[in-house]
């Protein structure tokens, strides 16, 4: 390997478009390097305008814009939220409408030590995506994405 390359993983995800049209398959990843980061998050918002994706049916990567990404799940992290609760950061629990999809009961947690920000708070960060958590799934949202969105009350 050159010393320019990067050590990636294939990671299966489900991606959801802003059409709403779902498609399943694997992202490749940067391998976690000396300082903790987040792959998914890192990879989403590199200043690109496509990213390489491997559809679970095909045999060739096909690009996909970034800019037409609405989420992207991953099949199960339930550890990590399992973590987060540990750690006593309260969840909020809400439902948002993106483009092309309706996510309901999405855990979003607050930064660390910022144990009472609301929805509101949340929504206005600068990052690009949210992360939060659906029936043990990690979801990375698009927040330009994001329509309208409700708190649905406390899990």
């Amino acid at each position: 390997m050159s010393e320019l390359a990067v050590a990636k993983k294939k990671l299966d995800v489900r991606i959801t478009l802003s059409n709403g049209t779902p498609i399943n398959g694997a992202l490749f990843v940067a391998l976690r390097g000396t300082t903790p980061h987040d792959p998914v998050k890192q990879l989403l918002e590199d200043s690109t305008p496509f990213l390489p994706f491997l559809p679970k049916r095909g045999k060739k990567v096909k690009l996909i814009a970034r800019s037409h990404i609405a989420c992207v799940t991953l099949p199960d992290e339930a550890r990590e939220e399992a973590d987060l609760i540990r750690s006593g950061l309260p969840p909020v629990r809400c439902t948002l409408v993106t483009e092309g999809v309706t996510l309901r009961e999405v855990n979003l947690y607050p930064q660390k030590g910022r144990k009472n920000q609301r929805l509101t708070d949340l929504l206005n960060q600068n990052d690009p995506f949210l992360i939060g958590f659906r029936n043990n799934k990690k979801v990375w949202i698009r927040r330009d994405s994001i329509l309208t969105a409700h708190e649905s009350g406390a899990k």
